[in-house]
């Protein structure tokens, strides 16, 4: 292969590959590949202050 054929390569092939296993570590990936919901849960509630008479 040419060194121009190389850089399209890598910009094509290699660079998207880096990039996604970088944002997609294996910590955050089902076995299929797919990423796993994250858990959610709702924010507190402040308690009622005493001066609020409602």
């Amino acid at each position: 292969m040419q060194a121009w054929q190389w850089i399209i390569l890598a910009f094509v092939v290699i660079v998207p590959a880096a990039l996604m296993l970088d944002f997609w570590g294996p910590e955050r990936q089902s076995s299929r590949g797919r990423p796993r919901p994250r858990s959610w849960r709702p924010a507190p509630r402040p308690a009622p202050s005493e001066d609020d008479h409602h």
